[in-house]
């Protein structure tokens, strides 16, 4: 089985003004990672994770979400659980978006906003306002090579929804692709099956296929696809 780990904080997913749109984007992104790896897959708020759980439900890969909440209203000792599972190097993980965040917090790396928009410049969205975002189907160029790019050259697209970035690297860490505004678009630890990617790959349609792809590529280098 695979997890989709929401790290939304959770008094914000149960609010009951967005319940609704959190059950129903969290159903649907866990249908996705299910479909791509042909096997179960079931999501999981983080403090509910354990490895105790892990092992009774045969997990065997974890994709962390991405987050509409701020870092700064977060209690980082409730990662506690779920940092020493993932820095134990014993289960693959795929960071998206905040989760890929979350993944340079876990390895002692840093996070922050891109930028403030400049006089005149427009808002593609209206949350974080004032504040530069990338938003919507956008190329990435990819700075080096790497089997989770299999099948994509060297300038795919994928969905972008977002204003923080990795600020700093975390440590053992390398990128593998950016974009002029956001260095880190793309990162992977040296030597564990550790992604993070800061765009939404899980977000496809029939017209933009690429994040499909570069999951479907993670799971084959997680070995849980065959080649």
């Amino acid at each position: 089985m695979i997890w989709y780990v929401d790290i939304e904080l959770p008094a914000t997913a149960a609010d009951p003004a967005n319940k609704a749109n959190f059950d129903q984007v969290r159903a649907q992104r866990t249908r996705v990672l299910a479909d791509i790896a042909d096997m179960p897959a079931e999501a999981i708020m983080y403090p509910d994770v354990t490895p105790e759980l892990m092992r009774e439900k045969n997990v065997v890969a974890l994709a962390l979400s991405g987050s509409t909440s701020d870092w700064v209203n977060y209690d980082f000792n409730s990662f506690a659980t779920l940092t020493q599972i993932v820095t134990s190097g014993r289960v693959p993980v795929l960071g998206l978006c905040g989760g890929h965040q979350l993944l340079a917090y876990m390895y002692g790396g840093q996070c922050g906003p891109l930028r403030l928009l400049r006089p005149g410049e427009p808002d593609p969205a209206d949350w974080a306002p004032g504040w530069f975002k990338e938003v919507g189907y956008q190329s990435v160029s990819v700075t080096k090579d790497d089997p989770i790019f299999a099948g994509l050259g060297s300038a795919p697209v994928f969905f972008e929804s977002h204003y923080w970035q990795v600020s700093q690297m975390p440590t053992d860490f390398e990128v593998l692709a950016s974009t002029p505004e956001c260095p880190v678009q793309v990162m992977r630890h040296t030597s564990q099956c550790v992604y993070g990617t800061q765009f939404h790959p899980e977000v496809n349609s029939a017209d933009h296929r690429d994040g499909r792809q570069l999951i479907s590529n993670f799971f084959r280098i997680a070995g849980l696809l065959a080649s």
